[in-house]
């Protein structure tokens, strides 16, 4: 089943949950009863189609004035709004749901996966995580900590691709015969475009600045530890598919220096390159920079670990 994004909201107002006020628009001729309806004198304009990513790809716009709404609204009506999820055709565009702004007081994220396999949803808690960022401490009261204990599940796209690889049926000598033809630069590309593949859904979002200003500087050393111990543990120790036990590269220690630690240096690297692309790094060099790039250093270094196993 699809549902548009104003279709879902009303199941959801259906069971009692508030969601902003909005109007679902056809033409551009209707932006200004729908501005006049909403009140306010700003508004976001969002393209309704199947596809996530529609705020990266420009299908969502703020707006400041009945006149721009129907501007915005004469662009994105009847055109083909390609995002990461639809490339390369896009998916036509022909209606916009009209929202009211509103103060955000706190931001929490609910994502449910299916398990097609199971019949069932699933869901993993994160809170150690946030214990880890700060976003958690021992002097917030009950309720508020389970508040922002967030609730996420596993990329189900990311979360496939790794189960087909744990059971399939390639055996350890195929594998190890394989680890033999690729070269060290080549698993550093590896590495490279896992780093990417994770960041860059991760970056744009508000969640990196917000954590990094949070966090203390023994916050940020203990997550570029658990980092490291993380990218290590994923490719080389836990008994995952298409992992190896050691390197041909010699001892666990050289191991350790030439695929953990440069896999590491790669996602910090990566993440730096990905906050200067979102403009993140205007003020120059400084303490909140250096925590942002520790913090995105995390999903970056997930990545760059799956990278090798799935690959």
């Amino acid at each position: 089943m699809n549902l548009h994004e104003y279709q879902a909201k009303a199941v959801l107002r259906d069971y009692g949950i508030p969601t902003p006020r909005g109007v679902v628009v056809s033409g551009a001729d209707q932006c200004a009863a729908a501005a006049a309806e909403l009140g306010g004198s700003v508004w976001v304009a969002k393209a309704q189609i199947h596809a996530g990513g529609r705020g990266k790809a420009g299908g969502v716009k703020l707006v400041r004035s009945s006149d721009e709404l129907a501007a915005v609204a004469g662009q994105l009506l009847g055109s083909r709004l390609t995002t990461y999820q639809n490339a390369p055709d896009g998916q036509p565009v022909s209606q916009l749901l009209i929202e009211e702004t509103l103060p955000i007081a706190r931001e929490l994220y609910l994502s449910i996966t299916v398990d097609r396999a199971a019949e069932r949803i699933g869901f993993v808690a994160s809170a150690a995580l946030l214990l880890l960022f700060a976003v958690l401490g021992p002097d917030m009261p009950p309720r508020e900590i389970v508040g922002k204990v967030a609730v996420q599940a596993v990329p189900a796209a990311m979360g496939a691709v790794l189960a087909r690889k744990q059971f399939s049926a390639e055996g350890h000598e195929n594998r190890q015969e394989r680890a033999k033809r690729q070269s060290y630069a080549s698993e550093l590309f590896l590495m490279t475009a896992g780093a990417l593949f994770i960041a860059f859904n991760v970056a744009p979002t508000e969640e990196m600045i917000l954590i990094a200003y949070q966090m203390t500087p023994w916050h940020s050393l203990a997550l570029a530890i658990a980092s490291v111990v993380a990218l290590h543990l994923l490719v080389f120790r836990l008994g995952f598919a298409g992992q190896e036990v050691g390197h041909g590269s010699g001892s666990g220690l050289r191991t350790f220096l030439h695929f953990t630690l440069a896999g590491y240096g790669v996602a910090l690297l990566v993440s730096l390159y990905i906050l200067w692309t979102f403009s993140r790094t205007d003020g120059g060099v400084n303490p909140e920079l250096a925590a942002a790039v520790i913090v995105l250093g995390f999903p970056a270094s997930i990545g760059a670990a799956l990278a090798r196993l799935l690959v």
